[in-house]
């Protein structure tokens, strides 16, 4: 019988964010107080959850909850390494209500697949910013912060699309474009920036677009940015021209008006009701 390994010295209450690669003593069965995503970083591994156990590959990812109990079979020689992501809860309930106000509730209660593959080039770019994030100096919490909520994001982003791929069958530029519009730099970046990798012209994608999702690509991206918004309203003393102006938008006055139609008041009076 495997040893429970606790692991929850790796945050603390100021930065509740930490990864890692690991490489060994992974063999031990274990669950935590907090979230974990790992995904294979290189090499083949045995994994066992909740007792199941299946080979994982490099590129396989998983989601996993604190209760999920784990362990890898790693045998000797075996050099495979994962990449280790951890929230603590209070934190991962945030970031899931950035993307979505059913995500959280939807994830504890298993209605998403717990397991998807990035492909290499996703891997890479998760690595880049891993990398990045590790070299922040601890004495600027702040910044640690907004980057964990921006990768935290795009993690579960990435899990929410892929629920939604598999059963509607998107091709597999439009699960890229749905990814893009779901990661906060981008959305912030404007439209110009989110199109620029793909040839399609603009026209032909806002219409594929309205085809797909049954809304405009400009209303889909407001809203993005209107949820950036609130985030930023609740959790942050900025302006809200200040906030208006780091979203993408040009004009307060619209940007009110928007604000005030999704949530049913101005912005200033939904910061004093979060207060």
């Amino acid at each position: 019988m495997k040893n429970l390994h606790l692991l929850d010295l790796w945050t603390t209450q100021q930065i509740p964010f930490a990864s890692k690669i690991t490489d060994s003593t992974d063999h031990f069965l274990h669950d935590h107080t907090f979230f974990e995503v790992f995904y294979i970083q290189n090499g083949s591994i045995t994994h066992t959850l909740n007792g199941v156990t299946e080979t994982l590959t490099t590129g396989d990812m998983y989601f996993l909850k604190p209760d999920d109990r784990h362990f890898f079979g790693r045998k000797k020689g075996n050099t495979c390494s994962h990449r280790d992501i951890i929230f603590q809860k209070k934190f991962f309930e945030d970031v899931c209500s950035f993307i979505d106000p059913n995500l959280y509730e939807n994830f504890i209660n298993d209605k998403y697949k717990k397991r998807i593959t990035l492909t290499i080039k996703e891997l890479n770019h998760f690595e880049e910013v891993f990398t990045e994030i590790s070299t922040l100096p601890l004495s600027r919490p702040n910044l640690i912060l907004a980057s964990a909520r921006a990768i935290g994001a795009e993690l579960m982003a990435k899990l929410l699309l892929n629920q939604h791929s598999e059963s509607l069958s998107y091709p597999t530029w439009f699960q890229e474009l749905l990814l893009r519009l779901n990661t906060p730099t981008l959305i912030k970046a404007g439209l110009n920036e989110i199109l620029s990798p793909f040839y399609y012209s603009k026209e032909y994608i806002c219409r594929s677009f309205k085809r797909y999702m049954n809304m405009t690509l400009t209303d889909y991206l407001n809203d993005q940015r209107l949820t950036l918004a609130a985030h930023s309203l609740t959790y942050t003393n900025d302006s809200v021209l200040s906030i208006c102006t780091d979203i993408g938008f040009s004009s307060v006055s619209y940007f009110n008006k928007i604000f005030k139609a999704k949530y049913s008041c101005t912005p200033l009076a939904f910061r004093k009701k979060q207060l």
